[in-house]
């Protein structure tokens, strides 16, 4: 008789464990539900933004990649702590429509190996551009080396995805060869630009671009033109800029762009046989910048009509007899004129040289790197004086001053220039603003909070001229700090009455 009741004792002492088991697994699953909700309610509170739609985290993520197209601290790095951020990173397409890596700029590409040694940058290239979807692609690209088989492939991946090339910029130390002809349409391609380290390497080997309706904007830097074997659309370009090019194949390119608004041009030397055609006629460019080397190389071979804006680097004396000659050819009037670069002092009388041959100017801007105080004082001194000397100008921009200020002739001039009628225009903007370096060791020292207060107290005295509705601005924040203001600068603020 005890075999039996010892079995059944046990088969009761096991169903009771085994309710007790199903018990205590009921209470575990209650908990982890109401775990669950608490933190999901936590979440909300603490992190509500993993809380969001997919399309409104999506909307984020695109407006973060149009604020910062290359910055190498994309939501998709973001998007790796978080797998539903990820998720969504790799399916909004508009993300990885941009593409931007290479010496020049920071790097773009932030998928999980994109630190990856051994992931080639043709890799990371397929990869990114890939999940794009049919958007346009804004790519810029430094190629690793022109004749490695790396970039044979990234030319490749390039060529594949021609038809979505939105904007497309290329840097190389050597000739770009694309290995394939370009076949069908580029309907998206607004912006094209070309770089290279040096064209006697060999000739850039771009493809013919035979329809490329939205094309406006190309940049060709060093390009070999003499064997160019790119045939661009010239006739629709708006806006070119053409760098490190010799003048006779620059002015082959201009004979084409009839509908050129804006030219850039930083030009080699001039070349060794004479160019004897006559200027060709840009009768729509309204803007032209020039450069260092070119300053006086390209005038004589263009002409104008309708110029507004001129923007030149390092002016010389022989810049201001070409200027003259080409408003005069091209019967113009220029009202905005940038003098940038002027590192010598020889630029101060150039510059002068150049402005008074362009009566038209409304708004002068002038870097003053090279200008020393008694050369400024005399410019403000000239425009006081002589009433036709800059008789249209309403805006004056001084920037990146490094000397010190003389107050009294800059006032007089203010108040003259606010004060004139007639044929001559009344000032209604003067901006000056100073090299701004870090404090060294004795302008740490000083009492920079007396030191701002004082020269702050001194300039509300020009209050006067601001009242009469002139735009004044000379609060450049680290100027009064520079190692050419000093006791004499405050001293004259401080005595304008």
């Amino acid at each position: 008789m005890a075999g039996p009741s010892i079995g059944a004792e046990l088969r009761r002492r096991a169903a009771h464990i085994e309710d007790q088991i199903d018990l205590l697994q009921s209470h575990i699953a209650t908990l982890q539900a109401e775990g669950k909700a608490v933190q999901e309610q936590l979440a909300a509170i603490v992190y509500p933004i993993l809380t969001l739609p997919n399309d409104i985290t999506s909307e984020i993520f695109l407006q973060y990649s149009d604020d910062y197209p290359t910055t190498s601290c994309s939501p998709l790095i973001l998007a790796r702590v978080c797998s539903s951020w990820r998720q969504v990173a790799l399916s909004t397409h508009g993300i990885w429509a941009h593409f931007a890596c290479g010496r020049r700029f920071s790097c773009s590409p932030a998928y999980a190996h994109h630190r990856d040694p051994f992931v080639p940058l043709s890799g990371r290239l397929a990869f990114w551009i890939s999940r794009a979807g049919k958007l346009p692609l804004h790519i810029r690209i430094k190629l690793p080396g022109a004749e490695l088989p790396e970039c044979t492939k990234i030319l490749e991946i390039l060529g594949a995805y021609a038809e979505q090339w939105g904007s497309l910029e290329i840097i190389s130390d050597g000739p770009i060869l694309f290995p394939l002809q370009i076949q069908g349409p580029l309907p998206c391609l607004t912006d094209l630009k070309l770089w290279t380290h040096s064209p006697f390497y060999g000739a850039t080997m771009f493809p013919t671009l035979h329809d490329a309706s939205l094309l406006r904007q190309v940049h060709l830097w060093n390009i070999d033109l003499n064997n160019y074997e790119t045939v661009l659309p010239w006739s629709q370009i708006t806006t070119l800029h053409l760098d490190s090019i010799d003048l006779a194949q620059a002015l082959d390119i201009l004979s084409q762009t009839e509908n050129l608004e804006t030219l850039v041009s930083h030009l080699d030397v001039d070349p060794d046989e004479p160019i004897t055609s006559p200027p060709h006629i840009l009768a729509r460019l309204h803007t032209l910048t020039v450069g260092f080397a070119d300053s006086c190389t390209i005038f004589p071979h263009i002409t104008l009509p309708v110029l507004r804006k001129l923007q030149l680097s390092s002016p010389t004396e022989d810049s201001a007899l070409e200027i003259e000659s080409l408003i005069g050819r091209s019967s113009c009037s220029p009202t905005t004129l940038i003098l940038a670069e002027c590192k010598d002092t020889s630029a101060t009388t150039a510059c002068l040289s150049v402005i008074s041959v362009i009566p038209t100017i409304q708004k002068l801007e002038v870097a003053a790197c090279a200008f020393k105080s008694t050369a400024l004082a005399e410019f403000f001194d000239r425009i006081h004086d002589d009433p036709s000397f800059l008789p249209a100008l309403t805006s004056l921009d001084i920037n990146n001053c490094e000397t010190r200020i003389e107050l009294s002739p800059l006032v007089r001039m203010l108040k003259k220039r606010r004060e004139i009628g007639g044929v001559t225009a009344q000032l209604t903007s003067f901006v000056i603003s100073f090299e701004q370096e870090w404090y060294d060791d004795y302008y740490s020292e000083m009492d920079v909070k007396k030191l701002n207060s004082t020269m702050q107290r001194a300039i509300d005295k020009l209050d006067e001229l601001r009242a009469g509705g002139l735009k004044l601005d000379m609060r450049s924040s680290f100027k009064w700090f520079h190692e050419f203001v000093d006791s004499k600068v405050i001293e004259e603020i401080s005595a304008v009455s």
